[in-house]
This record gives C-alpha cells, structure tokens and sequence, in this order.
C-alpha cells in the first residue's frame, strides 16, 4: 500500500511538472494595437498622433479604462493647433476628450472615436472619428 501511494504522488507530481511546463512555453495571446504614424502598433499609448504630416493634433496624458478584444477606452487631453495666427505659428490647446478605439480587424484597431467633454475647437465637431490604417489615423 507504501508503495501503491508514493507511485501515485510521484505520478502526480510529473503530471503537475509537465503541465506547468507546457503552459510556460506556450506563446502569449497578441494584445490588440493602435497603429502609430510610423506604421507600428502600441498597446495603450499615452501618446498618440491623430495628423501624422504636421502633428497639429495630438492626444496625450492617455488613460486606459479598458482594453479589450473589441474595443478600448481612454479619456486624456487632445491637443490641437488652432492655427493662430497660423498653424505654422500656432500653438496646441488642449481639450479633455474620451477615447474610443473600436473595429479590431487583424489583431489592431481600426476606428478611434474622439468625443470632446467640454469645449469643442473650431471647425471640429464634438464627436470626431478617425479610420486607423496600416500607416495610421486618417479623418474620416
């Protein structure tokens, strides 16, 4: 009977160390990602560059609520250049804004949603949508 319970603990443990083994090999599930303007996608950026060509409005200070398989959240500040006396010349003002990103296709996001809380910049509306590509955020 000694023998009949020290034969199962010991199969039992290599079942256990051969279990634990198969799980530590196995490869890590790919976390959805945002395309940057370099063609590269993060996984919740604090970051993010909305006009890749001047980058005259840029999301910052981004807060991740969730980040899921079908969509994410986040709220932060959205800095755009209000092109005062020109964009050239013009400074970015920032905006509190939450942030969807949406639409996983390809293991990455495809649709940012950017709803502005409280004042809205000129010719923007409070609810703006960017199509996320393989070479980034393009106004739709």
């Amino acid at each position: 009977m000694h023998k009949l319970t020290i034969t199962i603990s010991l199969a039992a443990a290599v079942a256990a160390l051969a279990l634990s083994g198969a799980t530590a090999s196995a490869k890590p599930i790919k976390s959805a990602g945002l395309v940057t303007c370099s063609g590269q996608a993060q996984v919740k950026p604090t970051d993010y560059t909305l006009f890749c060509g001047d980058g005259n409005d840029t999301l910052a200070k981004l807060h991740w609520h969730r980040w899921g398989h079908r969509s994410a959240t986040a709220t932060g500040v959205d800095g755009v250049n209000l092109c005062q006396p020109s964009c050239v010349a013009g400074k970015l003002k920032n905006f509190t804004v939450a942030v969807t990103a949406s639409k996983l296709s390809s293991g990455d996001y495809h649709l940012l949603t950017i709803h502005f809380n409280d004042h809205i910049p000129p010719g923007l509306h409070r609810t703006e949508k960017f199509k996320v590509s393989s070479v980034g955020p393009v106004i739709q």
